[in-house]
């Protein structure tokens, strides 16, 4: 995190943000244990809207340039979010983690 771009990116906001690296995908398993994972995808076959979100869910997101593995996709958990246009292949990782995000604080919150 002492990429320049990214420090800046979290502005003023770092100082509220419980920030932990881990080394792998596997150890981030391993030391966190999560319960509940829902993995993010443009091939996945769900809409994100019939994913049910708890407190403590982990929202997990491909590269913006090779996705998820197919391995994942297929499991589950996966969901895409709904794209009306069939000129439109995928949304670019910003956007949708900030829909899913979104979406995940709306029903946690209702």
């Amino acid at each position: 995190m002492s990429e320049k771009t990214v420090r800046r990116a979290g502005l003023d906001y770092w100082e509220y943000v419980d920030l932990l690296e881990h080394s792998s995908f596997e150890a981030f398993l391993e030391k966190e244990r999560p319960k509940d994972l829902f993995f993010f995808s443009a091939h996945a076959k769900k809409s994100l809207f019939e994913a049910s979100f708890k407190r403590g869910a982990y929202l997990i997101f491909g590269k913006e340039s090779q996705g998820l593995p197919k391995e994942i996709i297929d499991i589950e958990q996966s969901f895409k979010l709904p794209i009306e246009s069939p000129h439109i292949r995928s949304l670019n990782l910003a956007n949708a983690a900030t829909a899913v995000g979104y979406e995940c604080f709306r029903q946690i919150n209702q």
